[in-house]
């Protein structure tokens, strides 16, 4: 690859314009410079609303803070994290119980240097954690997602599809609040390394299932396409109840413990609209990557939250750079052992035959 020395600004904040709320730029500058840098675009309510996670730890230090507004009138901001290149940081690209990082390994041999860069995106194991909405959609649902399905359907067979899909999705967030229900029992029982009686555990659980059931009975009467399903705050209290109830533990830890709960969904669900770019300035001689793409030096990831729902996934790319005083030497090794062997060969042709 070409050696780049300079990096224009320009493709240090340059990002891939979809439509989402932010955009998460990170950037790895493996020549000479050697720093990382995560940006951070987006209406100022999306970026301050507390769901995103921001780069924390010593390593991070917030270089610039610019404001603007966009098309709609609304206040964006743009906030640019650095840190030095290290041999691993810790991106916050990733859910709070996990760490994302980012890896660089430099191995110095006699002939070939090489840099190795890792980067990791934790799963956030959605479907252990929150269950899977899809799992309640009725197949023939997927109508509404053909081709000319606007033309193909009637108006009030499109309707009666969308009344099915909302019935699903409300199946999906009882699911989610059974798991959560789950979840709070398990955290209290790891959290003080104890065991966990499956008594305890059928307890809470049949405990809240009869108020969740309960309140599923008062939508019933409502248009599910007009029901909201924002139930934490009407179901918080009877979870942390049933949880401390089962449990004989604290109120105010399991409230806590709720919360951080909830805030863990809410910071998945508002990936879903997010644009995620990895982007590596990498000059070196030849590079061997999983990159989407390659632009002269630089590597480029796009990356959809999906490819981590349930799995982790891990960039890579490998440098490698010869050593040419090294390559000097060798050549002129073997320039003068080529230059022997033939002054050896033309020798033993010059002396004279014994016949």
């Amino acid at each position: 690859m070409k050696h780049s020395r300079a990096i224009p600004l320009l493709i240090l904040l340059m990002t891939t314009f979809w439509t989402g709320c932010v955009t998460h730029t990170l950037f790895v500058d493996l020549s000479s410079c050697g720093v990382i840098r995560y940006i951070l675009e987006g209406d100022s309510l999306d970026v301050y609303d507390g769901r995103i996670p921001h780069p924390r730890g010593d390593a991070w230090t917030l270089a610039d803070r610019s404001s603007g507004m966009s098309a709609d009138s609304s206040m964006t901001i743009l906030l640019d994290y650095r840190a030095p290149l290290l041999e691993r940081v810790v991106h916050p690209l990733a859910p709070r119980s996990k760490e994302g990082w980012i890896e660089v390994d430099q191995q110095k041999g006699i002939f070939v240097h090489r840099k190795t860069l890792r980067v990791s995106f934790p799963s956030w194991d959605v479907r252990e954690r929150f269950g899977d909405p899809e799992d309640f959609i009725p197949e023939e649902v997927r109508q509404l997602e053909a081709i000319g399905a606007d033309t193909l359907l009637s108006e009030s067979r499109q309707t009666e599809l969308k009344r099915l899909k909302a019935k699903g999705m409300q199946k999906g967030a009882a699911q989610r609040y059974l798991k959560q229900e789950q979840a709070l029992v398990h955290a209290w029982y790891d959290d003080r390394g104890l065991a966990l009686p499956d008594s305890v555990m059928g307890d809470a659980l049949g405990r809240f299932s009869a108020i969740l059931q309960a309140y599923l009975i008062t939508l019933r009467d409502d248009d599910p396409l007009d029901v909201s399903l924002e139930w934490y705050s009407d179901l918080k209290e009877t979870m942390v109840i049933a949880a401390v109830e089962a449990t004989g533990g604290e109120r105010e830890w399991f409230s806590a413990a709720s919360d951080s709960l909830e805030l863990a969904y809410k910071s998945w669900v508002d990936l879903e609209d997010d644009a995620i770019e990895v982007r590596v300035l990498m000059p070196n001689w030849r590079v061997s990557t999983n990159a989407d793409t390659i632009s002269g030096d630089t590597l480029i990831w796009e990356l959809d939250r999906e490819l981590f729902a349930d799995s982790t996934v891990y960039l890579s790319a490998i440098g490698y750079d010869p050593v040419p005083v090294t390559w000097v030497i060798a050549l002129l090794l073997v320039g003068f052992g080529l230059g022997r062997l033939l002054l050896r060969i033309r020798r033993k042709r010059s002396l004279p035959s014994n016949d």
